[in-house]
């Protein structure tokens, strides 16, 4: 095998590798934004939720219940 072919061969193989390393990568990296925002919103929506709770109790009701629980 030639100098020339066996350059473009290592050539060739390195630019497959670093072009499948970066896909993988960017898949990767996608996946942990997805996920980041996933938890966030369910973070949110959790909050909004507690919000509303909170709201809908009477406060007399909550300090009751943490007087009973604190007896």
């Amino acid at each position: 095998m030639s100098l020339r072919t066996r350059a473009a061969n290592f050539a060739h193989k390195t630019t497959v590798l670093t072009l499948v390393g970066l896909t993988v990568f960017g898949f990767v990296e996608v996946g942990i934004l997805f996920n980041q925002r996933r938890a966030q919103s369910k973070e949110w929506a959790t909050r909004r939720e507690l919000n509303k709770l909170s709201q809908e109790l009477p406060s007399e009701s909550i300090s009751s219940s943490i007087d009973n629980d604190n007896k």
